[in-house]
């Protein structure tokens, strides 16, 4: 059977939130799972999921975008749709920084649809 590492992470994380008084023992038999079904391997991938997960918890649903001028409906549609808030309504940050596209930011990610972002993108393929 495979286990994938967001699952493990998920799995490990509901564990110990209803049980935090054993948190450890929770942990150690985690351990003693993961090297019984021999995916000690997937470890490395499941603490990064761990640290994502727990980011977003600490952000909470807080939805931001930055952008230079107000968002059409339709843009700003599209914007809740790439990252996945489509039943959250935004903050939008009128930002004289922002010279054109967006930044936005839920659960903790940062969304770089600015042009700055894109140019920033563009010269580190370059080199």
């Amino acid at each position: 059977m495979y286990y994938k590492s967001k699952q493990l992470a998920l799995t490990l994380l509901k564990l110990i939130e209803e049980n935090p008084a054993r948190e450890e023992k929770i942990i150690d038999n985690f351990i003693n799972f993961c090297q019984a079904k021999n995916i000690t391997q997937q470890l490395p991938n499941m603490v990064k999921k761990m640290e994502e997960l727990a980011r977003q918890k600490a952000a909470g649903d807080d939805f931001i975008i930055r952008v230079k001028d107000e968002l059409s409906p339709e843009n700003l549609s599209k914007i809740k749709e790439l990252v996945g808030a489509k039943k959250v309504e935004p903050k939008q940050i009128i930002d004289g920084e922002t010279q054109g596209g967006f930044v936005a930011k839920y659960r903790g990610k940062v969304y770089d649809g600015s042009v700055r972002g894109q140019i920033e993108k563009l010269k580190g393929e370059l080199k």
